[in-house]
């Protein structure tokens, strides 16, 4: 029995490994299942619903908008998979350099790639999984089997606010049609309403709870990936500048202390604390997110003066 923590540990790291440390594609291919399920589910409960209820009034409109939802989900995620995040071996580095000047602080001139053996333009990195360096590297999604960089991010939002679209979209629809089944079937009261549809409709509140959460989670991602956007951020420099502010934190504390101790002592105390210098890329929320839906945007237009 000692031995059965260790073995499930170690079959744990190692689909974690699998899935999330080598390029894998079984994760796209399980989020298409899910979603061919999931709709397919929907359609032998819901659109069943659809069909009964006012006298066939709302089929006309949902008929095309519940599939044409699904639909430029599967077309954005494909895109996103499939389009070049931005690999700087398609990309020539020469005019990767003349995309984005070197901040100083996270991207400094004569950076080299130690395994690609060449120079680093600002704001690429290396991706370990994909071995291959991309321009404006912004983080590696399992989902998708490759880099998100700077050529497939628009793809990359279209494909999470089209799924929250899809999550929400479904919830409303299908809550619409428990309601108006518990109306018709005269119930009175959350508790009755509840044991009704668990009764007669467990599969489509399955669906609603599924919907509702997976909504939820994908919300609060694409919430965050939205403020990077907006600010000109991408996942790895906002990882990095966090860590550079950690670090000045800890030096401010031993600035804080020392110059404590020199008032104390009846000494001068004027050393100056460390403050994280802007980021240099952001042009502000509109030129920000024009940039990251049209990285074909005049090079000149891109380039900062800090």
């Amino acid at each position: 029995m000692a031995k059965l923590p260790t073995l499930v540990l170690r079959w744990t790291s190692l689909v974690f490994e699998l899935c999330c440390e080598r390029l894998n594609p079984s994760l796209p291919i399980c989020f298409l299942l899910l979603v061919g399920v999931m709709y397919g589910a929907w359609m032998n409960t819901g659109y069943a619903l659809l069909q009964l209820q006012d006298g066939g009034k709302h089929p006309s409109r949902h008929r095309w908008l519940a599939p044409g939802s699904v639909t430029l989900v599967l077309v954005a995620f494909v895109m996103a998979c499939f389009v070049d995040p931005g690999v700087l071996e398609d990309t020539p580095r020469s005019k990767a350099k003349r995309t984005h000047a070197f901040d100083g602080l996270l991207y400094v001139p004569g950076s080299y790639c130690s395994t690609c053996e060449a120079e680093k333009p600002a704001r690429s990195k290396h991706c370990r999984v994909c071995n291959r360096c991309v321009a404006r590297f912004d983080h590696h999604c399992v989902w998708l089997n490759s880099c998100v960089g700077e050529r497939n991010m628009r793809w990359f939002l279209l494909f999470l606010t089209s799924t929250v679209y899809l999550c929400a979209y479904g919830t409303w629809l299908s809550m619409a049609l428990l309601m108006q089944e518990a109306n018709h079937g005269q119930m009175t009261g959350w508790k009755d309403t509840w044991a009704y549809l668990l009764k007669w409709h467990s599969g489509m509140v399955s669906i609603v709870l599924f919907l509702s959460m997976i909504g939820c989670v994908l919300m609060c991602f694409l919430a965050y990936q939205a403020s990077l956007v907006f600010r000109n951020l991408t996942t790895n420099e906002a990882h990095k500048r966090y860590a550079i502010q950690q670090q000045m934190d800890i030096e401010n504390k031993k600035i804080l202390d020392q110059n404590k101790t020199h008032v104390e002592m009846g000494l001068a105390s004027n050393e100056d604390l460390l403050v994280m210098p802007s980021h240099a890329y952001d042009r502000g929320p509109i030129n920000n997110l024009w940039e990251a839906i049209f990285p074909e945007a005049p090079l000149i237009a891109r380039t900062t003066s800090h």
